[in-house]
């Protein structure tokens, strides 16, 4: 069984919106509508795509590679810190006026699925960072052999990238009423919890192989 409450904490963190809506905003503050709704689910639809293979295939490479799971938690918990210092020393607030709403909102064509800005930067690294790999693997494994505890994760997982769609779809009002100053101010506070969260990880992986009491 795994702890539901502590998993949806990370993933918000890792996988969640409140990162996305700052540069969805940047990329699209002054596109028309139909752009940025086309941005949006082609970014949602490749990001789901991108998390259904990390659960299927990356799971079992992992497997076959022989890597423990406390190893995937240490690795894991580094690559969260490292994210989450780079976050918290690199903090500078970027002050991007609202689009004018007495000029023509610029029409641009349609963005490749493979291409910017989908591919990068939206679904990666915005999306699906290194840590969100990391933690969807990590609680895979652990909710294996449970089924109520897995299918309540995968549950989990496809609600957040719900919750990413509809951050992008309304990442414009969004702005509007919260500004970006103040969003980038909770991004940073969420990467110093991050921060946290890769030490306590590190530490519950190195009691597990003894290291540690």
């Amino acid at each position: 069984m795994i702890n539901l409450s502590y998993a949806f904490t990370i993933l918000l963190v890792t996988l969640g919106p409140i990162k996305i809506i700052p540069v969805f905003y940047l990329l699209t503050h002054d596109a028309v509508p139909a752009y940025r709704r086309n941005l949006a689910v082609k970014a949602f639809m490749v990001s789901s795509a991108l998390v259904a293979f990390i659960l299927l295939v990356a799971s079992a490479t992992r497997q076959s590679w022989g890597v423990s799971v406390n190893a995937l938690i240490i690795g894991g918990g580094i690559i969260l810190f490292v994210t989450a210092l780079k976050s918290i020393m690199n903090f500078d607030i970027i002050d991007v006026p609202p689009a004018d709403k007495t000029a023509a909102p610029v029409v641009r064509p349609p963005a490749s699925w493979h291409g910017k800005p989908v591919a990068t930067p939206l679904v990666v690294p915005t999306i699906v960072t290194p840590g969100a790999i990391v933690v969807l693997l990590f609680y895979l494994d652990r909710s294996a052999g449970d089924a109520e505890s897995q299918v309540a994760f995968l549950l989990m997982v496809a609600g957040i990238l719900v919750a990413n769609l509809f951050a992008m779809l309304a990442a414009r009002s969004i702005m509007r009423i919260v500004g970006l100053p103040l969003l980038q101010i909770i991004g940073w506070v969420f990467a110093s919890l991050q921060a946290g969260l890769a030490v306590e990880a590190i530490l519950v992986a190195l009691k597990g192989l003894a290291i540690i009491h």
